[in-house]
């Protein structure tokens, strides 16, 4: 098999890996999980051993996936963070509307 070939699954993997980057980037999740079937066809294709000639290659595929990591934990924890959000105001409307918004205090201004 030529170097091209050797490498030619490595080389899509790459190209996913840097459109997985692009959409965790864009805070894309539902097009980033679209993508698992096409990864997992990927991962399938490839040999339990790589090719010497496919190392360049996969070191470059190991950046991307530590970046989209990062990409993706960024947004768990912003998301997080709005979920929290959205809780305390839910929390904070809720103790608004039990309360007595001073309806009991009110003054006889006819007297």
């Amino acid at each position: 098999m030529s170097e091209a070939g050797a490498t030619g699954p490595y080389r899509q993997l790459v190209a996913l890996l840097e459109q997985q980057l692009q959409l965790a980037q864009a805070g894309n999740l539902e097009a980033l999980a679209a993508l698992e079937a096409t990864w997992q066809r990927l991962a399938d294709s490839l040999p339990d051993t790589p090719p010497p000639e496919a190392e360049a290659t996969l070191r470059r595929a190991a950046v991307l996936l530590s970046e989209t990591g990062k990409r993706l934990g960024e947004l768990q924890r912003r998301l997080e963070g709005e979920v929290r959000e959205s809780r305390t105001r839910r929390l904070l409307n809720g103790l608004y509307r039990r309360g007595d918004h001073g309806q009991g205090r009110r003054v006889d201004r006819h007297a």
